[in-house]
């Protein structure tokens, strides 16, 4: 499901951590599952670190990127492939991870806080 304003849902001085999970992988560059980590800051910058190390043995890296803002991330990385069928889960260290395994039990695992 596409949760493009749960990014924008509150306004807060707090960093907000997410995870992508995709049922669907159009460009096979990414993989299936949970894809990448981010967070939103403060200031409204995004934050992300794609999971290639541990998703697909192919690269073995992975790689950080920042967007200016929530918009700017879901445009490129959400919105431009609804094929995907991606999920943006919301939380913070355990409670992200009990959120992930709740809606995606194949893709959780414990989450740094």
């Amino acid at each position: 499901s596409d949760s493009h304003a749960e990014g924008d849902e509150r306004e807060t001085t707090e960093p907000r951590t997410f995870t992508v999970v995709r049922q669907a992988d159009e460009s096979g560059v990414s993989g299936t599952g949970r894809v990448l980590d981010g967070c939103i800051f403060h200031n409204g910058q995004v934050v992300i670190c794609w999971r290639g190390d541990i998703n697909s043995g192919a690269s073995g890296y992975s790689s950080l990127a920042i967007y200016p803002s929530w918009e700017a991330f879901h445009d490129v990385h959400i919105g431009a492939h609804p094929e995907n069928e991606t999920e943006v889960i919301f939380g913070h260290g355990a409670d992200l991870t009990a959120r992930l395994a709740e809606r995606h039990p194949e893709d959780s695992e414990p989450v740094s806080a």
